[in-house]
């Protein structure tokens, strides 16, 4: 989720979930604990004070083989994912070097994995992992496809 801005606090990142709650393009508006969720197209709230999708934070992940993360929740769930499927194209792709990706972290302010090249995903993609995998391994063959 690449960042945009960070000024008084406020953290605003750019989102993608595929297949997730939004549909559309967003982006997410942080303050403290609180979350806005911003559409682009039109530009309107998709969700604000009162959210319809729970929030989650990555609180732990262990490196558990190649491009494969054990992830603890918030909510005391975890996900085993096996990432390689979709690193494909310009922002994920450069994590298919092993030594790039088990550079892996917590962000301390957003609550998610990130790696030094910037990527990321959005937590709530991570902790709901089963039911976006096979949409975005099919999204990431479409990246590999982009000229760049």
């Amino acid at each position: 989720m690449p960042e945009l801005s960070r000024f008084f606090g406020v953290i605003i990142r750019m989102s993608m979930e595929a297949g997730g709650p939004h549909h559309l393009p967003h982006f997410h508006a942080y303050f403290q604990d609180d979350v806005a969720v911003i559409g682009l197209e039109p530009i309107a709230p998709l969700e604000s004070v009162e959210m319809h999708h729970p929030l989650f934070r990555v609180c732990q992940f262990q490196i558990v083989g190649p491009f494969i993360l054990q992830v603890g929740f918030d909510d005391g769930t975890e996900q085993l994912i096996d990432f390689e499927p979709v690193l494909r194209g310009e922002l994920f792709g450069p994590l298919s070097d092993l030594a790039l990706f088990n550079q892996v972290a917590i962000d301390p302010e957003v609550h998610t994995l990130v790696w030094p090249n910037g990527a990321d995903f959005d937590p709530a993609t991570l902790h709901d992992w089963p039911e976006y995998a096979e949409v975005l391994a099919v999204r990431a063959k479409s990246w590999e496809a982009q000229p760049v």
